[in-house]
């Protein structure tokens, strides 16, 4: 579980320096490079969990901090 953790906020640490670059959400779409591919399909997976009341309501609180409008692409 603290693997699962850690995984998170560097994950989202990414998020927050892809979007404060680029100004956009990364894609998971074919012409996105591996790396904003791999970073899209965990933002739409945190979506995913989001809509599905599957995200801890900790995790939400920190992406409402740290990227706001995470949830609405």
């Amino acid at each position: 579980r603290l693997l699962a953790h850690l995984r998170f906020f560097d994950t989202l640490l990414e998020l927050v320096e892809f979007k404060d670059t680029h100004r956009r959400w990364p894609t998971y779409m074919s012409k996105a490079s591996e790396g904003e591919r791999a970073l899209g399909t965990w933002l739409y997976t945190i979506r995913e969990a989001a809509h599905q009341g599957r995200l801890p309501d900790s995790m939400r609180g920190v992406l409402d901090r740290q990227v706001p409008g995470w949830n609405n692409p």
